[in-house]
């Protein structure tokens, strides 16, 4: 029997979701309801994405320490006149950390932050606080993203272009603008508000949308004021592509989309008369009479074309992790702690994968991080080993609780695998196998195909309990070797050579036994073999028999539990060290535990 790890092919993710919005004209209106096919574009978007702190954008941060309280909350006095089928918004605080920066060709700037909602907020929503830079300064409004638990649950990863739910848009001071309704990825019904005063003594304006592209019914008018026609349903560009180049459009759901970045949304209010006035200054001074084609700045100056991107950034980060979380918490109990919430709302590619895991029966571990998939879960003898090893007080214990995110950048999924041989054909002969990272999740696959002579239909439990503690070193080492990668994958192949030098360098200072073994035994060496098993073999086997003899309760002798420990180890140099009585030896005592073990 041999016991084998896979160097598979990483694929970067980067650990957030993000969409691009641009999402606002303003001419004040309700649309009657009707249904729009999202268009499907293929846009040249160059803008370009990373995460900020607050400490590195202090010009921003300034912008939001003079529209929010000194704690980053906001305070809300409710609208007594604007016309809505919204509520005023009821918010918690802007969050400063992993901040969603979008630049583009014009150097002009996007910031998404992430707001903790307000505890008697039940929605199944979540908010974030845009601020953008524009040709004439900043301003800002706040999105919420809200669906229901039912969506969430049948798009775990999120695909865009069958969203059902509600795009809502407040102003700066929490008051309800507009609000966009999908179904199934269909516009279903569009709603726009003014939440300014009106002129005199009638209701603020609000128009009809037109259905089939045309212009839409005049707003009711106050005795001071005037409505604003209502645009017509056309008049709205939406966008979905893929979330890295080449922006296959349909993003995700087309299958020429080979990326792992969320889909781009952009959706894109054409021209129309004042339009994002109420975002960018929503209620000029009355004195301003000058007659502006895009809207008044606070100087009473006209506002520049919002569309041109010299002036603005049309796309706009949106952070939406907190949905996965809240599909999370609908299918537990008890309900996630606020630790554990704030952990996954940071690590949401791992709380993607739980989601899927949670749906299909699987289980999640949330302190320490490890998903059981329900193949793992549903087989009585290895679910029976982690449990007893999670239990234990051994090294193999410890490496397990390793991957609690409060040590490690790489947490761990388990499962078994029926169709082994296909799935994994170079590894026919491995009673499992351990892929490196990718998104920073370690995939440990036991073989239970049963047309396999590896597979643990032959062998007694306590081989199963050499194959798990086995697999584990291994994602041990790998969890060791992302935590200096600065990349959320190991894959050598596809690291530049700047990558491939800090890595190693990294390494070296770290972690110089891996190094030392890595160097020696794959880089340097002209016949190339497994460094994990190399190390293993050499200083591995008395660890891995002492976790074995704390899982069998000491019911066999030190020497059986070291020849066990041998099993997938014997092509390297420490066992061609080995004497042949020595080897020999060895081979009996796990030939005989084969034969002789009990099965359960």
């Amino acid at each position: 029997m041999k016991l084998n790890c896979s160097w598979g092919v990483s694929r970067l993710f980067i650990p957030f979701l993000f969409l691009t919005l641009f999402l606002f004209c303003v001419g004040c209106q309700k649309d009657d309801t009707h249904t729009e096919n999202l268009e499907i574009v293929n846009q040249n978007n160059k803008s370009s994405t990373k995460i900020v702190n607050a400490s590195d954008i202090p010009e921003v941060m300034h912008f939001v320490y003079q529209h929010t309280n000194d704690d980053l909350s906001f305070t809300v006095i409710n609208s007594t006149f604007a016309k809505s089928t919204e509520p005023d918004l009821t918010i918690g605080t802007i969050l400063t950390d992993n901040i969603i920066e979008i630049t583009n060709d014009f150097d002009k700037s996007n910031y998404t932050f992430k707001v903790a909602k307000d505890s008697t907020d039940t929605e199944v929503s979540v908010l974030n606080f845009i601020v953008k830079e524009t040709s004439w300064g900043m301003y800002g409004y706040i999105i919420k993203f809200r669906t229901t638990i039912e969506w969430i649950l049948s798009n775990p990863k999120f695909h865009l272009d069958s969203f059902t739910g509600d795009i809502i848009i407040y102003n700066l001071g929490g008051k309800y603008i507009a609000k966009h309704t999908y179904l199934d990825g269909l516009i279903t019904n569009k709603d726009l508000v003014d939440p300014c005063p009106p002129d005199g003594d009638g209701s603020p304006d609000t128009g009809g949308g037109g259905t089939d592209g045309s212009g839409g019914t005049g707003g009711d008018s106050g005795s001071d004021g005037s409505g604003d026609s209502g645009t017509g349903g056309s008049n709205i560009d939406i966008s979905i592509v893929c979330g890295c180049p080449p922006r296959h459009p349909g993003g995700n759901s087309n299958p020429s989309c080979n990326c792992t970045l969320a889909d781009i949304i952009t959706i894109v209010f054409n021209k129309t008369a004042n339009a994002k006035d109420l975002l960018r200054n929503p209620c000029p001074d009355l004195d301003c009479t000058i007659d502006c084609e895009y809207g008044i700045s606070a100087d009473c100056t006209c506002l520049p074309d919002p569309n041109d991107p010299v002036n603005e950034n049309p796309d706009t980060g949106m952070n939406i992790s907190l949905l996965t979380v809240l599909g999370i918490n609908s299918l537990i109990e008890p309900d996630l702690t606020y630790e554990q919430v704030e952990w996954l709302n940071d690590n949401i590619p791992f709380a993607e994968e739980a989601l899927i895991a949670l749906q299909n029966g699987g289980e999640v571990n949330f302190d320490e991080h490890i998903i059981l998939e329900a193949s793992f879960t549903n087989h009585v003898r290895f679910k029976n080993i982690y449990d007893k090893y999670n239990e234990g007080t051994n090294t193999i214990t410890q490496y397990l609780q390793n991957f609690e995110g409060d040590f490690s950048v790489a947490h761990l999924r388990l499962s078994t695998d029926d169709d082994f041989s296909i799935n994994h054909p170079d590894f026919i002969n491995a009673g499992a196998v351990t892929l490196p990272p990718q998104n920073y999740l370690i995939d440990i696959i036991f073989n239970t195909d049963i047309s396999l002579p590896s597979s643990d239909h032959n062998f007694p439990k306590i081989i199963l309990a050499v194959e798990f503690l086995h697999e584990i070193i291994h994602a041990e080492m790998f969890r060791k070797m992302l935590s200096v990668a600065s990349n959320p994958n190991v894959n050598f192949s596809g690291y530049s050579e700047s990558e491939w030098v800090d890595f190693m360098v990294n390494l070296r200072n770290d972690f110089p036994g891996i190094w030392d073994y890595y160097l020696r035994f794959e880089v340097s060496s002209p016949n190339p073999s497994d460094s994990h098993h190399q190390l293993m073999a050499q200083h591995y086997i008395t660890i891995m028999a002492q976790a074995l003899s704390d899982y069998d309760d000491d019911m066999h002798s030190q020497e059986f539990y070291e020849a066990l420990s041998w099993l997938g180890l014997k092509n390297t140099r420490a066992w061609d060290l080995l004497t042949n009585d020595e080897q020999n030896n060895i081979n009996d005592i796990i030939n005989t535990a084969i034969n002789d073990e009990p099965f359960d």
